[in-house]
């Protein structure tokens, strides 16, 4: 039986997950509902454990909050390069391929392109403009959008505290 909605494996789905997300992010047509169930029930440990994940004070979905809400803080203070907010990359297609849950934030500061990716949860957060498509991705890593993002606070007159 090919049916995602299964009555066995729906009723043990909610045992794993809150009402109030989807029981069926996890599941496809094309996969049967036992293996199915084993696919969520692999996807939602390890989900869970992503969540729970400290570094002894905080959690990973708390560290990602924070910085989002950093991002959005600086992305809407500086009005000055360019910064743009879209759920397609330059290509035109949508981030991660997921329609629409995605978007990407750029901003290209004096000392090079800086960009980050968010859950469009987070999308009203960021007062920036809105483009279709976002500006080309100049191949930067998180490294280096790190180092120019350093390098830009130290140029404003803003010490980093953090020692090279």
């Amino acid at each position: 039986m090919s049916d995602t909605k299964h009555p066995k494996t729906e009723g043990i789905l909610r045992d794993f997950m809150s009402e109030s997300e989807n029981p069926y992010r996890f599941m496809t047509n094309d996969v049967p509902p036992a293996h199915q169930l084993d696919r969520a029930r692999s996807a939602l440990i390890t989900e869970t454990a992503a969540k729970l994940q400290s570094d002894g004070y905080h959690t990973f979905d708390e560290l990602y909050h924070y910085r989002a809400l950093y991002n959005a803080a600086f992305f809407n203070s500086e009005r000055n390069f360019g910064q743009h907010k879209s759920l397609r990359h330059a290509d035109g297609k949508y981030c991660f391929d997921a329609e629409g849950e995605w978007f990407i934030i750029i901003m290209n500061l004096p000392t090079g392109q800086i960009s980050n990716h968010y859950h469009k949860d987070y999308w009203d957060m960021f007062n920036i403009p809105e483009k279709f498509r976002a500006d080309k991705w100049d191949g930067h890593t998180p490294q280096q959008a790190a180092d120019r993002l350093e390098a830009y606070l130290r140029s404003t007159g803003a010490s980093t505290g953090v020692e090279k």
